[in-house]
């Protein structure tokens, strides 16, 4: 599989980051590890990648020697970029939690492209939920590969229960609607045969006026 970038000769630092599979504190040991003049920590390249701050020229060579490129765009943003993977073979098969990686597109970003809510998708990576026909289609679209790229398990059960689910749901919904609908009209009958027994009281308590004959 080879990697290009549409229209630019480099990448950003958050995506090479991503696509070499490194966390910022993870690059930040191994600058670190390789030499002990300067220190280069987490903090500082989150605002690197951010954009907020510019490394020094030392502090570049050290980072890109970390990361095994010269290839590193200080003025791009991450967001901006699209990563195009391509040459993929017919047999060839990466994980969504890879090729999403190399698109340089997190969790959030792909739901919103998708339309799968975020936390089916990580549980879909992390192999808790396996994907149905329609999910792994649209996830496909979504990062530009073929269906049969992906390595993912499919289970069109899940989408049977999910419409269970939803049914059971929608019933449920219903019978609370109902049942709410039920105690409003008990209450409001309670109120009216409360008020006539104040009534009734109040009548029986009077004093009876007898008329006196002539």
């Amino acid at each position: 599989m080879s990697i290009h970038k549409e229209e630019a000769e480099n990448f950003s630092l958050k995506t090479i980051r991503k696509m070499k599979n490194i966390s910022q504190q993870e690059l930040a040991k191994i600058i670190n590890r390789s030499q002990s003049e300067i220190e280069v920590n987490q903090s500082e390249i989150s605002s690197y990648e951010r954009m907020a701050a510019v490394p020094t020229d030392k502090k570049k060579k050290l980072i890109c020697k970390a990361l095994g490129t010269t290839n590193i765009d200080w003025n791009a943003e991450a967001k901006k970029e699209t990563i195009i993977i391509t040459n993929i073979k017919e047999n060839e098969k990466f994980s969504i939690k890879d090729i999403r990686t190399f698109r340089g597109m997190t969790q959030l970003q792909l739901s919103i492209k998708t339309g799968i809510a975020q936390g089916e998708i990580s549980f879909i990576e992390r192999k808790i939920y396996p994907c149905t026909t329609k999910e792994i289609e649209k996830i496909a679209k979504a990062l530009q590969v073929d269906v049969k790229n992906i390595k993912v398990k499919i289970d069109e059960r899940r989408e049977e229960n999910k419409i269970k689910k939803l049914n059971y749901d929608t019933a449920s919904k219903r019978l609370i609607i109902q049942n709410k609908k039920l105690i409003k009209e008990k209450k409001e009958l309670l109120e009216k045969v409360r008020y006539l027994q104040n009534i009734t009281k109040e009548i029986l308590s009077r004093p009876l006026k007898r008329k006196v004959l002539k």
